[in-house]
């Protein structure tokens, strides 16, 4: 008897946009061409362009957020018009999030791209007042990261757990010297290394307080509807629940992000596969380590299409 696979969706995050992202749908499906000038009208950013070029703006949070959402989107219309997936789940991480609450059916595209915008300002706007910098832990638990981290803060410099990538590999965020002293005491604890990112604020840590009461207030008017598909959430790692979805949408920008306790739910939902929809291959990697018996597929192009497609048919998902 062979075992009837289930399939999830998953979004990356900033960090894994690259030049061209999402574009070459538009050649094979031209009337998805709408889905850019509704982001170019919502963002006022020329989206495609800054795609096309990849060059510095594509790394700027005002322009990374709506540039990755498109990318996300486009490909997943595209899989989405050309098969019949069914999928059980949805996830996205941090601002791949926001490509899973659309994919659940949960805002049009003109409100994804409204909210995504002002997500990204409140973002860049929190980051110039209060700069921070993040890190990457490699090599010790979460207990002991916990723990390097409440010994490095002060009344004045914070700096707590961001993300919880995968076993073995959590980000921290923070007051720049805050996050030095706990990228400090995380050797000394015993991790392996301890990577300062390239990233221009201090993301998923109250350093981004400000952006977050205001996005609650941009929610206000915000139209949402209940997902059709469960959607596990960055900040519970459980199903959204929707009575409480304006709360999670606007707490994810200050609190972490609970990636690996993702996979497990996504595990114990019975999810065999995973596709990832998006530029790289960074949540594949990630899934690899929390789970290794589900399967990923990541698919960054149409012309993964073709072997996407057999994927799905040997999994008897198509």
């Amino acid at each position: 008897m062979s075992m009837k696979h289930k399939l999830a969706l998953a979004f990356p995050g900033q960090g894994a946009q690259t030049a061209g992202m999402g574009l070459d749908v538009i050649e094979r499906l031209p009337n998805l061409k709408n889905i850019i000038d509704i982001a170019t009208q919502e963002t006022g950013a020329p989206l495609q362009d800054i795609i096309a070029q990849g060059d510095t703006r594509i790394h700027e949070t005002i322009y990374t957020q709506p540039a990755m959402l498109l990318a996300e989107l486009l490909l997943y219309e595209h899989l989405i018009q050309e098969l019949n997936l069914k999928p059980e789940a949805l996830c996205g991480f941090s601002l791949g999030e926001y490509a899973a609450l659309y994919a659940g059916g949960v805002f049009s595209t003109k409100e994804a791209f409204r909210l995504i915008n002002i997500r990204a300002r409140l973002m860049h706007d929190a980051a110039t007042k209060h700069p921070g910098a993040m890190a990457a832990i490699l090599g010790l638990d979460i207990p002991k990261t916990i723990a390097a981290c409440v010994q490095s803060s002060t009344d004045q410099e914070i700096v707590v757990p961001a993300n919880f990538n995968c076993p073995g590999q959590i980000v921290i965020s923070g007051n720049t010297e805050a996050v030095k002293r706990a990228s400090g005491a995380c050797l000394s604890a015993g991790a392996r290394r301890a990577m300062p990112l390239a990233v221009s604020g201090a993301f998923h840590s109250p350093l981004m307080h400000s952006a977050r009461i205001a996005f609650e207030q941009a929610l206000e008017t915000s139209s949402l509807s209940k997902p059709h598909t469960p959607i596990i959430m960055n900040t519970t790692a459980k199903p959204l629940c929707f009575d409480e979805i304006k709360l999670r949408m606007a707490e994810q920008i200050e609190k972490p992000v609970l990636f690996e306790q993702t996979v497990t739910a996504l595990k114990e939902a019975g999810i065999t596969c995973v596709i990832e929809i998006g530029p790289g291959t960074v949540l594949a990697g990630l899934i690899r380590k929390c789970a290794p018996e589900i399967e990923v597929f990541s698919y960054q192009k149409t012309s993964d299409f073709e072997s996407l497609k057999g994927w799905l048919q040997t999994h008897e998902l198509i």
